[in-house]
């Protein structure tokens, strides 16, 4: 999300539109599969809860990021920012993580310093 730029995605759709949807349709495809994968294999390797509906939480999340780009609650700026980044991806790894997973959480943020208190 942080490289993404509105302007581009703004020119495509006006002077390419039909360019724009393809692109779209194989976008949503590839992170959609790519969510459905992350959601297995974390279940798999017990970081991510079990009862959790794969394909539910993938379309989700899918739809999360697509609305967030066309929303005006945020700023460009904000939206580009790694620490917007940082927030939604933890966000999120808490709705699905076990207690395991939280702590393999923790403990990655910790090593990549995106954690200022541990305590917290």
């Amino acid at each position: 999300m942080k490289d993404h730029s509105p302007s581009y995605v703004y020119d495509l759709k006006k002077y390419y539109p039909d360019i724009f949807r393809n692109l779209m349709v194989a976008r949503r495809k590839f992170m959609y599969e790519s969510m459905l994968a992350n959601i297995r294999k974390g279940k798999k390797e017990g970081l991510y809860r079990k009862e959790l509906d794969e394909e539910i939480i993938a379309k989700l999340h899918l739809l999360r990021i697509e609305n967030l780009r066309e929303s005006e609650i945020f700023k460009d700026e904000e939206m580009h920012s790694t620490k917007f980044f940082n927030e939604v991806f933890v966000y999120h790894i808490h709705g699905l993580a076990t207690e395991e997973g939280l702590r393999v959480l923790e403990e990655n943020l910790q090593k990549i310093n995106l954690r200022e208190n541990p305590e917290s």
